[in-house]
């Protein structure tokens, strides 16, 4: 029912948004691009999918609560003839109807880090994980920040948090961001995620592993970066990295801990395939995620509710696969409870 009307939200913002047709979006994406998903999507929302990916998405922003008032920023825009529409489900999460990133990017509160451009499907991770003031917290796989730092202003800044990234350069950019946003509780630990958890275990109350993966959930015609570095391949090299990662992160959340998985992916093997894998020798469970998210018309039927895998673990059933929208990048989103034993 819901993807009823996720068609029907497709077909009101068809006439509102400049496309291409679907034959030039697979000729510029590339077929082999597109093999994952049609072998998962069904057919009317496979279709679906390939509207979304040739429409350009207005620009979505978050209001860096560290330094500024939701007033205060949507205040800001309104005095300068940006209007903007609220996304209910998160809290602080805009949608930016008159505005495009470059000129948003150019704006004062952008710049002081009162307002932080990032995607809906983007700013999910953090809100579900849930983190609260005074807890300790990993982020596993944090560069460029943008979760990082919504996790710390969820904390208030207080408590602690580790954010690891592998690359120079990211980590650097990591740093940066987070010094512009505000954020006082962050160390950033330059390494691999799972050589940062060797010798730690069940000591953080949440961890975050949101990963690499090869971001199906993103392409858009009209952005070249989002597609060009794809290849079909890939898929393997990520789900090795991704559950090596996964298991990293359990091993080191404390008993009774959240976990959560997330990719900007579609596949089931950056996916469902790495939750089984990952999670085969931990006393763990896959949650339901807040009704709010789950209702949302992008949300996809979980592949573990069909008879088509019928080897996937039952409690995948409770995750979920977003297909992108006008709106909404594509995502996959796994809270897990580690147990008590």
């Amino acid at each position: 029912m819901a993807f009823f009307f996720f068609l029907c939200y497709l077909k009101q913002q068809g006439n509102n948004t400049a496309m291409k047709n679907i034959k030039d979006t697979i000729n510029i994406i590339r077929e082999e691009s597109l093999v994952w998903q049609k072998e998962i999507l069904p057919p009317n929302i496979f279709d679906s999918y390939l509207q979304s990916i040739r429409r350009a998405r207005r620009p979505t922003f978050r209001v860096n609560t560290l330094k500024a008032s939701k007033q205060e920023i949507v205040t800001t825009l309104r005095r300068i003839g940006i209007s903007v529409s609220e996304f209910s489900p998160i809290p602080g999460c805009f949608i930016a109807n008159q505005a495009t990133d470059k000129e948003l990017l150019k704006l004062e509160i952008v710049q002081t880090g009162k307002m932080y451009l990032q995607s809906i499907s983007s700013q999910m991770p953090p809100l579900i994980l849930g983190a609260q003031p005074g807890e300790t917290i990993l982020d596993i796989a944090a560069a460029p920040g943008s979760k990082t730092s919504q996790i710390c202003a969820f904390m208030q800044n207080q408590g602690h948090v580790d954010a690891v990234e592998p690359d120079f350069i990211r980590a650097q950019r990591l740093e940066h961001n987070l010094k512009l946003l505000g954020v006082t509780i962050a160390e950033v630990h330059q390494t691999r995620g799972e050589l940062f958890c060797h010798e730690i275990e069940n000591k953080y109350d949440r961890v975050l592993a949101d990963v690499p993966c090869s971001g199906e959930g993103r392409f858009c015609v009209y952005d070249k970066s989002s597609y060009a570095a794809y290849r079909a391949d890939d898929v393997t090299k990520f789900h090795k990295i991704q559950t090596k990662l996964l298991k990293a992160a359990v091993k080191a959340a404390k008993p009774g801990g959240t976990i959560l998985y997330s990719t900007c992916t579609l596949n089931r093997f950056e996916n469902e395939e790495v939750l089984q894998e990952a999670l085969s020798g931990f006393d763990c469970k896959i949650v339901p995620l807040p009704k709010n998210l789950t209702t949302l018309p992008e949300v996809l039927t979980p592949l573990s509710s069909t008879p088509n895998y019928p080897d996937l673990r039952k409690d995948t059933v409770n995750a979920v696969r977003i297909v992108p929208s006008a709106r909404i990048e594509g995502f996959f989103l796994a809270k897990i409870i580690k147990g008590n034993a």
